[in-house]
């Protein structure tokens, strides 16, 4: 554990014994609680995999503290998880929402209750561009001129950011007139990706995701911020953890939704990562953004250590990375976690923990941004997030071969 994790510990140890809590595991995360054979109550539990980090950490410290209770967390997009609540007939003990909207919905269908719910946490929303965009928008009511064609918006029905922009903008009168321009997308990263190619001239994120969140690393980023979005015009997006109304261990739910949302444990998950935007307050990781850590290969050799999910929205991007020791043969080693199964593949999540990426990423001899190009081209790349949003396959195989180059490596591969 962190240093900051076992003082916080004897903190939520205490809010956890006072509070009555009982016990908590980790369980098959699609059919909800069961009691195992040794008499715990497992509960499961559906989270953002962008707060990976700070929920593992924190249902750790619960289960020390209630040794009766197991949870086994299901990591991943929150959009898939509302998918498979909603549509699939999946359903956890607790369900973890970005911003509250997806919990929402959950609650209008009456497969949730708003009653049992705590937030933690706290968002801004921003509006993004691409770097090289020539329009000046440096507030909302700019979003009505000609200049703006088009803005890329998750659902504002069912996604936590799109429910917030749409609530901002009626608030500021300008719904009704940015509406026709706005071109759907079923994420954040899949809007954001619109604007990377030009498909869109705006969207909306939250201010830590996917953007940098240091000021330094966003500079050299391919986006920028026009403007953020007036906090008074939109209710503030907090992440939401609520029980599902058909667990079969309502006390046990409970008493995990009450300990996640107390102080002590907000604080914690604040200090591991979780977002508090409006509060100030920097989540953990390194001050310039740039991952130190990894195994590093002997000169003219390089060593690739990357952390993406096993499932169908990274198969590109692991086909890419097991191609790559037949493209520069006996010269790149490559390994490949999984850091959103911390149970499954222990070894990789601490890992990746270590390297402080904070999602997911590829190290490179320990380092994770490079600068590829020539020239006028020349430019920063950080192997973070997805491919073909935040970086390319050819940027990969650039950096790759710079630091090939000492041993008289070509200046580029495939």
């Amino acid at each position: 554990m962190h240093g900051r994790t076992c003082v916080a510990f004897a903190l939520l140890l205490a809010a956890a014994l006072l509070g009555g809590c009982r016990p908590a595991a980790q369980t098959g995360a699609t059919t909800g609680a069961t009691t195992g054979g040794d008499d715990r109550v497992t509960l499961s539990a559906y989270i953002p995999c962008g707060l990976t980090v700070p929920f593992h950490e924190a249902l750790a410290m619960y289960e020390a503290a209630n040794p009766s209770v197991a949870v086994k967390p299901l990591f991943d997009n929150d959009a898939t998880l509302l998918k498979m609540v909603r549509d699939e007939g999946q359903r956890p003990d607790v369900f973890v929402s970005p911003g509250g909207r997806e919990f929402g919905v959950l609650v209008e269908q009456g497969l949730a209750e708003e009653a049992a719910a705590a937030r933690v946490g706290s968002f801004k929303i921003v509006a993004a561009v691409r770097r090289g965009w020539t329009g000046r928008v440096t507030r909302p009511g700019d979003l009505t001129g000609a200049q703006v064609k088009s803005i890329a918006l998750p659902d504002p029905d069912n996604t936590s950011l799109g429910w917030h922009v749409r609530q901002s903008l009626t608030k500021l009168g300008l719904w009704a007139q940015v509406q026709p321009k706005v071109r759907p997308a079923g994420r954040i990263i899949e809007a954001f990706d619109q604007v990377l190619q030009g498909k869109a001239d705006l969207t909306f994120t939250y201010r830590s995701c996917p953007l940098p969140k240091s000021e330094k690393e966003l500079a050299k980023s391919k986006a920028r911020i026009a403007f953020e979005l007036p906090l008074d015009s939109y209710d503030e997006p907090q992440v939401t953890i609520g029980v599902l109304s058909t667990t079969a261990h309502r006390a046990e739910a409970e008493a995990l939704v009450r300990f996640l949302g107390s102080h002590a444990a907000a604080q914690q998950m604040i200090a591991s990562g979780l977002p508090d935007e409006r509060a100030g307050l920097a989540p953990a990781q390194p001050a310039t953004g740039q991952a130190t850590w990894g195994p590093v290969a002997a000169p003219g050799k390089a060593a690739v250590v990357a952390f993406f999910p096993d499932d169908a929205d990274h198969k590109p991007v692991r086909a890419l990375l097991a191609s790559l020791p037949q493209r520069f043969p006996g010269r790149v080693t490559v390994e490949v976690h999984n850091f959103r199964d911390p149970s499954g593949d222990p070894q990789g999540f601490q890992m990746w923990q270590n390297a402080g990426l904070g999602c997911a990423g590829i190290l490179i001899n320990g380092k994770n941004s490079f600068t590829v190009g020539a020239g006028k081209a020349a430019h920063q790349v950080r192997f973070q997030r997805k491919m073909d949003v935040i970086w390319t396959q050819q940027e990969l195989l650039d950096a790759l071969a710079q630091e090939l180059k000492g041993s008289g490596a070509p200046a580029s591969a495939g």
